[in-house]
């Protein structure tokens, strides 16, 4: 690991940790899998719940923070609901009339409401600053 590599891993993190990026993959998925809605909420809650365990454990590994069941349990539930509707969002994009131009726009919109209405905390430096003994200086600032 390199004098940046938590720099990039802050930066990655703070871009995943947006709730675009997970619509993104529930709708990514629908589109790519799913034959009809059905499985395309089984692909979206699927993926979600994936990307949920697979962000939480990465999280806890590279800023050596300790994972919150319950934090842990309410994204699960939340993976839960925004899957099995985003998943059959991306099977519908599929469609050619207006309908699917709708739900072709559904990240987009969702991602330029997110900066509206919660806004990033602070932009991130770069090279980002090195971690603290506790964790990087934004998840200090998350969980405390």
């Amino acid at each position: 690991m390199g004098p940046y590599s938590a720099g990039i891993f802050d930066a990655a993190s703070m871009i995943l940790d947006a709730g675009w990026a997970g619509a993104a993959i529930a709708v990514l998925a629908g589109f790519a899998v799913a034959r009809s809605w059905r499985i395309g909420v089984v692909v979206g809650v699927r993926c979600l719940a994936a990307a949920t365990l697979a962000y939480s454990r990465s999280e806890g590994a590279f800023q050596q923070v300790p994972v919150a069941v319950g934090e842990l349990a309410y994204f699960a539930v939340q993976s839960v609901v925004t899957g099995a509707l985003l998943g059959p969002v991306g099977y519908r994009a599929r469609r050619t009339d207006l309908f699917g131009i709708a739900c072709r726009l559904v990240v987009p919109a969702g991602a330029a409401l997110q900066m509206l209405v919660l806004p990033p905390d602070s932009v991130v430096p770069w090279p980002c600053p090195a971690p603290t003994p506790l964790g990087s200086s934004s998840s200090v600032r998350r969980r405390w």
